[in-house]
Formats: C-alpha cells, structure tokens, sequence
C-alpha cells in the first residue's frame, strides 16, 4: 500500500509539473516528443508520451487504407488535425504572455504573425508532405507488388501498409528542419518588412518566440497567471 501511495503522489507531481509547464509555456510541441502526436500509427508512442506523433496520425491512415475501412483513414486525418490545431493554439497563447511583457501595445500583431507562421510550418511539415510521401509510398509499393505477380493477399494487403509505417519515424528529420528554415526565413523576410527597427518591441518579442525563451521571470508570468 506504501508503494501505491508513492507511486501516485509521483504521478500527481509529475502531473502538476507537466500542468504548470504548459500554463507557463515552457513546452515545445516539436523539439520535444510531443511532436510525435502527429502519427496515429505508432500507437504505442502515441498512447505513452510521445505526443508530436499525432501530428502524423493521417500518415498512419494513409499507411493502413488498403487494409481498412475509410472512416478509419477519415478518423486519423482527424486527429492529425485535432494536434495541428492545439499546437497553432498553444504557440498562440505562448506568443501572447510573450506580447503580454514584451509589447504590450502590440499583442495582435505578435500572435497573429506567430499562429500564422506555426500554422504554415503544420500544415507543411505536419500534414501535407508527409501525407505526400506515405500515399506515394503505399501506391507504388502496391502496383510493385501487383507486378510482380504475387499471389498471396496477406503480402499484398499488407506489405504496402508496412512499408507506409516503416516510413513514418523517419519523417521528423526528413521534413522539420527544412520545412522550418523555409518558413523561418519566408517570416523573418515579412517581420523585417512590417518593423524595420531590430530594437522594436514587437521584433524582440517575435525573436524571442523563435529561440523559446520568456521576456520576463517566471515568477512575473505566475503573478499574471
């Protein structure tokens, strides 16, 4: 019963550090393992900790469409976006207790310069290239595997689908970094536009986002919190 006991009291910490992380916004959703949310197909990751799979959950679908019904591909492209969508959120809110201490008098145009660059840097590297390379994947390996005459319906079934998934772990590195430099480097071209002065406000706060670090202690952020 001792043990029970401990064992839950280091859940709950665990819990409430993990809690007060996300309302301080010290979690990144693509530098840690919660970019693994994006993959519905690595259920076990997936139901564990390593949430950025989700963001990959249409690729799991796409993986599976010739063994499953469509709804089950419709329902992974669901939570692909359920994760996009709370990632863009979770940046935003991010972005304004930046804004909150950085700039306050220009909150709008920090978050919304923030949710529109994470938006685009998901919807590329989250969902449309990676849905690309698994469809393509699962469609060529199939008409291979037609080709060449093999007769058994569990190889072609299910070889395709395997190969879709075997692909998957590998789509962080083929897509983040490159997709993000792109998006980096289209925003920093627009912000340098918008405000010229490197010393303004807003572009402090908006640097500021880009390497995850707070303007202010976090003991100021608690106070407002």
């Amino acid at each position: 019963m001792d043990k029970a006991r401990e064992y839950e009291q280091d859940l709950e910490k665990r819990a409430g550090k993990l809690e007060d992380q996300l309302v301080l916004g010290q979690v990144d959703t693509t530098d840690t393992k919660a970019r693994y949310l994006g993959y519905l197909a690595r259920l076990r990751p997936v139901l564990i900790s390593s949430t950025r799979y989700l963001a990959y959950s249409s690729d799991v679908g796409e993986s599976f469409r010739p063994v499953v019904a469509p709804r089950a591909v419709t329902a992974a492209y669901g939570i692909s976006w359920a994760y996009v969508t709370g990632d863009v959120a979770y940046e935003g809110y991010k972005a304004r207790m930046r804004a909150h201490e950085m700039a306050p008098e220009a909150v709008q145009q920090v978050v919304g310069l923030t949710v529109a660059k994470r938006a685009i840097f998901q919807a590329t590297a989250s969902m449309l290239l990676p849905s690309l390379t698994i469809h393509t994947i699962v469609k060529y390996s199939a008409l291979w595997v037609k080709k060449q005459g093999i007769q058994s319906i569990r190889i072609r079934q299910w070889l395709p689908s395997a190969l879709g998934l075997g692909m998957i772990p590998f789509l962080p590195t083929l897509f983040d970094e490159p997709v993000e430099q792109a998006v980096d480097s289209t925003f920093d071209r627009i912000e340098r536009s918008l405000y010229p002065d490197a010393d303004s406000p807003v572009r402090k706060a908006l640097e500021a986002g880009k390497h995850h670090t707070h303007s202010a202690p976090v003991e100021a952020i608690e106070k407002k919190v």
